[in-house]
Formats: C-alpha cells, sequence, structure tokens
C-alpha cells in the first residue's frame, strides 16, 4: 500500500465552490483509475489544496507505479500546478 501527497496550486478560483469543483473533477478522474483519493488540508484557501491518494496492493513496484503516474496527470491539467509531492510505502 502506498500513500502519495500532493501540494497544489488552484488558478482562477474565485469562490470555494469553485474550487470544490476543481477538486471535485480531480478525485473522480482518480477514483476513476482505481484509487482512493480526498482532500486533506487547505481546504479554506482559494488558491492551495492538498490531497491524498492511496493505492493497494501486493507488490510495492506496482503500488509505485501507478502513483508516479498520478503525477503525469498534472503535467497536463490546466487549472492547477503541483507545487509538490511526497510518495511513502506504508505496510
Amino acid at each position: 500500500m502506498g500513500i502519495l501527497t500532493l501540494e497544489l496550486r488552484l488558478f482562477a478560483c474565485d469562490s470555494l465552490k469553485r474550487k470544490r469543483s476543481v477538486i471535485k473533477r480531480i478525485i473522480n478522474d482518480l477514483h476513476d483509475e482505481c484509487f482512493s483519493a480526498a482532500e486533506v488540508g487547505n481546504q479554506d484557501s482559494l488558491s492551495r489544496a492538498t490531497l491524498a491518494c492511496v493505492r493497494v496492493g501486493e507488490n510495492w513496484v506496482y503500488v509505485e507505479r501507478r502513483l508516479t503516474r498520478v503525477l503525469s496527470k498534472f503535467d497536463r491539467h490546466g487549472e492547477v500546478e503541483l507545487i509538490d509531492s511526497y510518495m511513502e510505502r506504508l505496510i
């Protein structure tokens, strides 16, 4: 099992409603790829968000590869910028 924590900068969010809409789309995309994901920090900030993505699997190499693929999603995403990420293996 592994967890990936993402620090994001959001662009053009002028309300918490708009921010939640953007974050919800991102989380739904992650759920579609069999990740558990949630916003875990900066909920009241309009320009920042902290997400946690979790993937369960027997083989750490497989889990790590899947979590790393999540990072590439933010290279193509126009509404957010990936500021920082932290991956951890959970036993």
